[in-house]
């Protein structure tokens, strides 16, 4: 009988933006996550669909990719901040520890913020140079169903982050009665 990897996650190290643009792979081994919470595959599955959408967007612009361009700073920055977040989980798991309440608190959200911004983003820039009407629909689709998954991962941070700060409401108060 074989094992299930259902309940497995493979995590990759993050490329840079400047990797994925120079189809640059990591040397970094890949690290399993068991069990992993839904907010965690959730921020996997929106690097990797960010990595897949930047080499879009920069493959559809060619020599035309301005790296001082605004949009594209903007694009970029978001991508950083989702390439930072499993750069993070990728540590925490190589490490065998747990995330910081703090991190919890603070960048968990801020990386499903960007996750959005990316999307929205990204896919306003790859529809905008659309020629041929099928293909501007097919993006059509694409950018909707990138912007319900960023939405999805957006609810459940919040929802992961509003938990662990009950958690830690109820542990100062059990902490501020017991001393």
């Amino acid at each position: 009988m074989t094992e299930s990897n259902v309940d497995m996650l493979r995590l990759e190290y993050p490329q840079t933006a400047m990797e994925v643009y120079n189809d640059v792979e990591t040397d970094q081994p890949t690290i399993d996550l068991p069990n992993p919470t839904a907010w965690v595959r959730l921020l996997v599955t929106q690097h990797q669909q960010a990595q897949w959408d930047l080499e879009q967007l920069h493959g559809m612009c060619g020599d035309a990719y301005d790296r001082a361009n605004r949009r594209i700073i903007a694009i970029e920055r978001n991508y950083h901040l989702l390439s930072q977040a499993n750069e993070y989980i990728y540590k925490m798991a190589e490490a065998n520890a747990t995330v910081s309440h703090e991190w919890m608190q603070t960048a968990l959200m801020r990386t499903a913020s960007a996750a959005q911004k990316f999307t929205t983003d990204v896919w306003t820039a790859i529809t905008s140079r659309d020629k041929d009407q099928g293909e501007k629909e097919g993006h059509q689709i694409t950018r909707i169903m990138r912007l319900n998954n960023a939405v999805q991962f957006l609810e459940v941070a919040d929802r992961k982050r509003a938990e662990e700060q009950q958690t830690w409401n109820t542990n100062c108060e059990r902490w501020a009665r017991n001393h």
